[in-house]
């Protein structure tokens, strides 16, 4: 859940691009008495700078109330592309692998743009499910992709939500906050943003993947929605790409 920014291209509920007029400061945070009726929600954020871009996710699947799979890989790159993106909420629906469909979108040769909007279009159908619609559950997926255009930083954002495509979806140039999906926002305040802006490639990577591992530790008694191996990537502004996997260096 994010709110529209100055500094973004607008692409909404129809697909086209205009400008939004709204600041963004900080991610909304949602109450845990509101946040546990988001239905199957993890946690993923991004943060960037002129110099580099990082983002990454848990990877846990909630198949029930008690049941999970901690081993759903929800942050991904295309180094070919110099793409890096990552993802949260509905993750299947009646045996279609929507990260995976999602994934061949991404990975296609078509304007990222154009691979924004029809993912925004494809994501209508999962998330609208009649049986939530008479309750306040709300069945989610949002995408956050990064990229470096002409040396300059590009958060593409997309959101839909039992059905509907946010007015908040489009490109955005510039951010001043960790922009985070899911639940527990108000952990990105923990974020030392100091450590982030002094641009030092390891202590970002450790700091960001400490913020996710809080986000699991803190959710442990709260929705039991975040959990599993945590998926990180950072990006510079030459668009090389490195991946880590609990903090380490890993190929993913």
């Amino acid at each position: 859940m994010i709110s529209q920014n100055k500094y973004c291209n607008n692409f909404g509920k129809n697909g086209h691009y205009e400008y939004g007029t709204n600041l963004i400061n900080k991610p909304k945070i949602i109450p845990f008495d509101k946040a546990e009726r988001i239905k199957n929600m993890s946690f993923n954020c991004l943060y960037m700078t002129d110099d580099y871009i990082i983002i990454g996710s848990d990877s846990r699947e909630t198949l029930s109330s008690s049941f999970y799979n901690d081993s759903m890989q929800k942050t991904f790159i295309n180094k070919e592309q110099k793409l890096v993106w990552s993802m949260t909420g509905i993750c299947k629906y009646k045996n279609i692998d929507y990260i995976k469909l999602v994934n061949e979108v991404m990975n296609s040769q078509a304007e990222l743009r154009d691979k924004c909007i029809l993912i925004q279009h494809l994501l209508k159908y999962p998330t609208k499910d009649k049986s939530f619609s008479t309750s306040n559950i709300k069945i989610r997926f949002n995408l956050f992709v990064g990229v470096f255009e002409n040396k300059k930083p590009k958060f593409y954002s997309v959101e839909v939500i039992n059905g509907k495509c946010s007015d908040a979806n489009g490109i955005y140039d510039k951010i001043n906050y960790p922009f985070a999906s899911g639940v527990h926002f108000e952990q990105c305040n923990y974020l030392n943003l100091k450590i982030m802006d002094n641009k030092i490639k390891d202590d970002c990577v450790l700091e960001f993947t400490k913020l996710i591992s809080n986000v699991i530790e803190y959710d442990k008694d709260k929705t039991k929605t975040v959990g599993g191996d945590i998926y990180v990537a950072y990006m510079d502004r030459n668009g090389n790409i490195t991946t880590y996997i609990n903090g380490k260096e890993a190929y993913f």
